[in-house]
């Protein structure tokens, strides 16, 4: 065996025969027709986002993506619901009321 013939090819591994797309389909589009294709695809590709349409004949929208400002909030609401899941457990503990306060007391500074 020579050394050409023991070398993995680069590159993603090949798909099966059934799955290989090897039939193409050329359209033209007027600039307006193609603006509003592309606005309708949003952050889809063009070809997955034409593709899925003339197939299913539906395309369903990606997730919206949560602002960072918004992200930054709902870290905090869940470091809320996180403690209050604890105050709660203490509570189903069969303790007091005053137990649970005390532990949330934080005295202040001199």
């Amino acid at each position: 065996m020579s050394q050409t013939e023991n070398k993995k090819k680069r590159g993603p591994t090949p798909k099966p025969e059934d799955q290989q797309r090897k039939n193409r389909i050329s359209i033209f589009l007027t600039d307006q027709e193609y603006q509003h294709i592309k606005s309708k695809a949003g952050d889809y590709d063009l070809p997955v986002y034409v593709r899925t349409c003339a197939i299913d004949g539906k395309f369903a929208p990606k997730a919206a993506t949560i602002p960072k400002i918004n992200l930054e909030v709902w870290k905090k609401l869940g470091r809320c619901t996180n403690n209050l899941n604890q105050i709660a457990r203490h509570l189903n503990r069969k303790r007091s009321f005053h137990d649970v306060l005390d532990l949330l007391y934080v005295p202040k500074g001199p």
